[in-house]
């Protein structure tokens, strides 16, 4: 398999440096989103009314002993945790907010006011301890609310004991009603002497739990440990940690958002995902310039040269295929500035815009029409000899330029007529020859030249050049036994390309030094499958 699949397959590898990188290019806007976050959570807390808590404490256990020489009615033993169901779903907080206000609740005021109650339970072996939290902006308020719902749960509690004897009552009373009744349908004698000692018995147990009923002592399960009282300071706001707090969760939901922008981005971003998406390497980064400007740096471009002659050395003439995955914008400057810097260095350059669909960098150079002989004439007339326009660089230099005006009806078929011939001719007249071709996914134009290429450059963008875009443009170049001489990077921020270019300078001077100690600055070029 060739290395775009072996590159492709084995991912990016995260080590420190790229965490760092994440966590730099990541820091504008987690920074951001926590001054944000924690300026919004100041103000909202500065401006917010105090809160105090009231809280009242209970203990559920059976009765102690001093209720030993009286007849005493408990209520059943229940889980502790039945006391939070009975104050959050029945009607004891209702009752108490009746008696503390004079008016029943709303169901939205009742919600309102659940969710600043907070009940806590702690369960031990004999007995277990109940404590009701009430927070509200007025201390004395909570502070009668919190002991108005202790009360109405010890009461809630007793009634329960109440009801155990009511219950108990109605039982024995039922029972007698049922024997009333078999006695009235008729039986045997045998059979009522039965039933008129059961009905005697019956009486005598309901006399009994009706004279325990008016004497014995009622006693709850719950009993408070201490009253609640006005607290003297608020407990909140707390600004400092819900500022803190707010910046802390600010700064990890910028993170989080930039994680998240990161894995749907699919641009290329930077040369190391170039290198091990595709295998090739990066022979130039040229940074961001305006729209309207046509010329790139000419350091990075003398460093682009550099790395092309290094691939092309003892082929002459070199003729240079520049195009991109998708973009149209991504090549045309690359082309029209790497001719300059070919020019630069003395050699007999010609640039001709062959995409026959998109002329932008005749557009470029702003070429009258009628006033030279366009590509399309020569590929039409591929035997005759048409003169190039002179296009000058500095004060001596200067490259010719054969341009192209209007999109062409069938460019590919143009293309394979007319291009050899052409090539031929100009092989003799020029030591360098850059075809601007159009881009490779959508069109098959730079497939049907680039075979009669010494090699091919890729331009991409790491701003707008998707992956996938660069990886099929790759795969149908490859298809197409193109030799690719590497990728060019174009629209890097001004401080990387800064950085770059004080990495590699020296080797960006070439026409000054030798380029020969230079040949390990870049890998050897992508041959065609066959070839491999």
């Amino acid at each position: 398999m060739h290395r775009l699949g072996n590159a492709h397959e084995a991912g990016r590898t995260i080590d420190l440096s790229t965490v760092l990188s994440f966590v730099w290019r990541g820091a504008p806007l987690a920074v951001f989103m926590a001054l944000f976050a924690g300026a919004t959570a100041y103000l909202i807390n500065s401006n917010a009314d105090p809160v105090y808590h009231a809280s009242i404490a209970l203990v559920a256990s059976q009765p102690g002993s001093a209720y030993a020489n009286l007849d005493v009615v408990t209520p059943p033993t229940i889980d502790p945790a039945v006391y939070r169901s009975a104050l959050l779903e029945g009607t004891i907080v209702t009752d108490a907010l009746l008696r503390v206000t004079g008016k029943r609740p709303s169901e939205r005021e009742l919600e309102l006011f659940l969710r600043t109650l907070r009940v806590t339970i702690e369960s031990q072996q004999l007995s277990s301890v109940i404590r009701l939290r009430v927070a509200h902006g007025d201390p004395a308020y909570a502070a009668r609310v919190a002991n108005a719902i202790a009360d109405e749960l010890i009461v809630w509690d007793r009634e329960r004991a109440r009801r155990t004897l009511s219950r108990g009552v109605s039982a024995i009373e039922r029972s007698i009603a049922d024997i009333d009744a078999e006695v009235t349908r008729g039986v045997d004698a045998a059979r009522a002497a039965v039933l008129t000692t059961l009905r005697a018995e019956r009486i005598a147990e309901l006399q009994m739990v009706v004279d325990t009923t008016a004497s014995a002592v009622v006693v709850g399960l719950l009993e408070p440990l201490r009253l609640a009282t006005p607290p003297e300071r608020p407990v909140g706001p707390r600004v400092v940690f819900a500022t803190f707090v707010a910046a802390v969760l600010g700064l990890v939901l910028g993170y989080a958002l930039a994680l998240v922008r990161l894995a749907l981005d699919r641009r290329i971003g930077d040369r190391e995902t170039v290198t091990e998406l595709t295998g090739l390497p990066v022979l130039a980064e040229f940074a961001v310039r305006p729209r309207s400007a046509h010329r790139l740096s000419g350091e990075t471009a003398s460093f682009l040269r550099t790395n092309l002659a290094i691939a092309t050395r003892g082929t002459r003439p070199v003729v240079i295929v520049v195009t991109s995955a998708v973009e149209i914008g991504e090549k045309d400057r690359v082309a029209l500035s790497l001719a300059e810097s070919f020019a630069r260095s003395g050699q007999k350059t010609l640039l001709v815009d062959a995409d026959l669909r998109y002329p932008n960098t005749t557009k470029w150079i702003d070429v009258v029409p009628g006033s030279v002989t366009p590509f399309e004439t020569h590929l039409a007339h591929p035997d005759r000899r048409f003169d190039a326009m002179t296009v000058s660089v500095g004060s001596r230099q200067g490259f010719d330029f054969v341009p192209s005006f209007t999109a062409a009806p069938f460019p590919v078929d143009a293309l394979n007529q007319g291009l050899p011939a052409c090539l031929e001719g100009w092989s003799a007249r020029y030591d360098v020859i850059i075809l601007d071709s159009t881009p490779v996914v959508p069109f098959a134009d730079t497939l049907a030249i680039a075979p009669l290429a010494t090699g091919v450059v890729l331009c991409a963008s790491v701003r707008r050049s998707h992956r996938d875009q660069l990886s099929d443009a790759v795969r149908l170049l490859e298809r197409a036994q193109v030799r690719l001489l590497g990728v060019a990077l174009t629209e890097l921020s001004v401080a990387r390309a800064r950085r770059v270019a004080a990495a590699e300078r020296p080797i960006a001077e070439g026409e000054r030094q030798s380029i020969d100690p230079y040949r390990t600055s870049i890998s050897e070029p992508r041959r065609p499958n066959s070839a491999r």
